[in-house]
């Protein structure tokens, strides 16, 4: 476990277990088990929006936003890096853009001369829906592996909750498990930072 009480080889799990996951394609998430010697007895997939917390919260009006665009959680060692100079970077200045959570300017190894947001630092766990709710709209992105297991992020649920437009870049969510082939899924849906760019100045007209 990074960053927990234990290292990975320290756990030994001698029994079958059963496996809840919120991984859509089961057969992926049995694999990565057994692939590291644990006997998976059983698969199961648990629906992330059914979580309690998950429920409607007081958050900020959209005439009260103090963002554009916010993203808030790790760099998850470097395996964000990409899709977040991809859909962070870069913005013309009338699109602000705020990174928060643990995510410093020095994790990045390559930066040009491109317009950087502002990184405004961590903040607590229980505080993360009232900040991403500062925010009008957040980019929903995941690691490299994502869209192979179809693995959906708390962060969907979150911006949500969070009263932000939720765009979710259209590698991540493949097989449009969140929005479907719907035109809110046309709109949501965005393929590069252009096309965020385009559907900002669209919702402000």
């Amino acid at each position: 476990m990074e960053d927990g009480l234990y290292k990975e080889e320290e756990i030994v799990i001698t029994k079958p277990i059963h496996l809840i996951t919120q991984i859509h394609n089961l057969e992926k998430a049995k694999e990565e088990h057994i692939k590291k010697n644990i006997n998976v007895a059983s698969c199961q997939h648990f629906p992330l929006y059914q979580f309690p917390m998950m429920r409607d919260q007081v958050t900020t009006k959209w005439k009260d936003k103090e963002v554009d665009i916010s993203y808030g959680g790790t760099f998850r060692a470097g395996r964000r890096e990409k899709k977040l100079q991809q859909f962070y970077f870069d913005f013309p200045e009338d699109i602000s853009v705020e990174l928060f959570g643990k995510i410093k300017e020095k994790d990045f190894k390559k930066l040009d001369d491109e317009r950087r947001p502002l990184f405004s630092g961590a903040v607590k766990y229980h505080e993360m829906i009232d900040k991403m709710s500062k925010a009008k709209a957040h980019i929903v992105i995941g690691d490299m592996k994502y869209p192979d297991y179809g693995m959906i992020s708390q962060r969907v649920y979150e911006s949500i909750m969070a009263n932000c437009v939720t765009f979710i870049d259209a590698d991540f969510d493949r097989d449009k498990i969140v929005y479907g082939n719907t035109a809110l899924g046309q709109f949501l849906y965005v393929h590069s930072k252009e096309d965020v760019i385009k559907k900002m100045h669209k919702m402000e007209k």
